[in-house]
């Protein structure tokens, strides 16, 4: 009788396993993690299976010695786990975890019965069923899969933290190699930014380490593309992105950032997928094709002139096969868009420096040219007189009033949508938006003028913001005003 309870012991764990892991798998985004965590069960549930497949074969004494064991093992090493889980069941945000958390909890006491079942029963047997050491295989078999089982996982936690810790320090770089490549352009404002990292290194400007002017990370490969200097020689623009190397579990995004500081984050969809390229981390539109232009230029000829030097350029990045000339410029398909290239006249050293390339997204027309400019229209088709979308949004607000048009054309121009950031610009915008009756606007006002670099410090302004926030009944307003009434004091 004991050793037919040690037998629906095993079942019952069994069923515990199979139904804990059936209402977890569904809340994973991913199939690739779905499957690794059928793996992690089918994992845990073995030894059961096979302790219940001796006591069913009439090995009795290694199958109850074995469920001993597993029974004793997997109390001390999951019951902690399983009590934190109890501990925090009230901060369960779904039924389904609920309903988890107390087959958690029943797997508990079920190990307990299961050892002191299977212990009881394997005293029972006949002296002629048992076998001389089936204690000591019983207990060192589920020791040595346990810590095989948990050194698994704690190397894929390991490989979570290192993707991390990667990704942080991708993360990092194309930041500094932003900010640094301003500060360079702001010093040679005739050259624009820099032609490479190493003249950010330390034989440049020093603001860059050495690491990074290699473009060599943990766990990306940086790189540093400028543009075709314009017909001023300057170089308008520029392209960085920090291209994931390897797909570690919790890692392995790509990184890119132009000289807009529009910073955008390419995630692959799953743990076996292939990390994302610096194009596709672009997205699609206007950006992307910017990308491709950039990187895709010839030094020394400049942007493509010709239908064969366009699809070159531009076929990988953009998924280029056909280009056709026509009388309006060179017109090809790009992932469903159909663009119109036309390339400016070449100077005298015979390299093209401009360019213009249109196309349609979302109902209305834009326009890309050398500068980074992207003008876009409504109704019509876009030219390079026609402002981009930030200076669209401000004027509506300096000529509407519009205080939620305001706010818009702060955010804009405080760098969120791709547009170099001009916190003075920001900051006026923000303080229409303030005066038009919204608190917001006065918040983010009064952000810049306290915190931003470039025009921070500005306490008595920033009270005075703080202040109409607060009589425009924003409770946060009203809490800053004594913080920005003691930095006056201060100051």
């Amino acid at each position: 009788m004991p050793a037919r309870i040690a037998l629906a012991s095993l079942a019952a764990s069994l069923l515990l396993i199979c139904g804990y892991f059936a209402l977890a798998a569904p809340t994973f985004e991913f199939d690739a993690d779905r499957q690794r965590y059928v793996l992690l069960a089918a994992a845990l549930a073995l030894p059961y299976a096979g302790a219940a497949g001796l006591l069913l074969c009439a090995r009795r004494s290694l199958g109850l010695a074995l469920a001993v064991g597993i029974g004793g093992v997997a109390s001390v090493m999951l019951g902690p786990v399983i009590a934190v889980l109890v501990l925090f069941a009230g901060f369960a945000s779904s039924t389904q975890q609920l309903q988890s958390i107390g087959l958690a909890a029943l797997f508990a006491p079920v190990q307990l019965l299961l050892t002191l079942i299977a212990l009881r029963a394997h005293r029972a047997l006949p002296a002629a069923e048992k076998r001389s050491g089936a204690f000591g295989i019983g207990v060192a078999v589920p020791l040595a899969y346990g810590f095989i089982v948990a050194t698994a996982m704690q190397w894929q936690v390991y490989d979570a933290k290192s993707g991390e810790r990667g990704d942080a320090a991708a993360h990092r770089a194309v930041h500094e190699i932003v900010r640094c490549a301003w500060a360079w352009a702001d010093a040679h404002s005739a050259r624009g930014f820099p032609p490479d990292l190493a003249a950010l290194g330390p034989a440049g400007s020093g603001c860059l380490d050495e690491q990074t002017v290699r473009g060599e990370l943990a766990a990306h490969h940086l790189s540093y593309q400028p543009a075709i200097a314009s017909p001023s020689g300057r170089v308008e623009l520029f392209d960085v992105c920090a291209a994931a190397q390897r797909r570690p579990r919790g890692g392995g995004n790509t990184y890119v950032v132009d000289e807009s500081g529009l910073f955008l984050i390419a995630q692959p969809r799953n743990v076996e997928e292939a990390p994302p390229g610096c194009a596709q981390a672009w997205g699609k539109g206007p950006r992307r094709a910017k990308h491709c232009l950039v990187t895709g230029a010839d030094p020394a000829a400049g942007h493509p002139r010709e239908a064969g030097a366009l699809s070159a350029a531009l076929g990988s990045c953009l998924g280029v096969r056909a280009v056709e000339t026509k009388d309006d410029g060179l017109v090809f398909d790009a992932e469903g868009e159909r663009l119109i290239y036309r390339p400016g006249a070449p100077d005298a050293a015979g390299i093209v420096r401009e360019f213009e390339l249109a196309g349609r997204s979302a109902g209305e027309s834009w326009l890309l040219d050398e500068t980074g400019r992207i003008h876009v229209a409504t109704g019509r088709d876009a030219t390079r007189s026609d402002p981009t979308d930030a200076e669209r949004k401000e004027i509506a607000c300096r000529e509407s009033g519009d205080a939620d048009a305001c706010q818009d054309a702060g955010r804009a121009f405080e760098g969120d949508v791709g547009v170099r950031p001009d916190p003075a610009r920001a900051a006026a915008l923000y303080e229409l938006g303030c005066e038009a009756g919204l608190a917001q606007g006065c918040l983010s006002a009064a952000s810049l003028y306290a915190w931003d670099r470039s025009i921070g410090g500005d306490w008595p302004r920033v009270a005075r913001l703080n202040r109409r926030a607060c009589d425009l009944g924003d409770a946060q307003g009203c809490a800053a005003v004594w913080d920005a009434r003691a930095a006056t004091v201060v100051r």
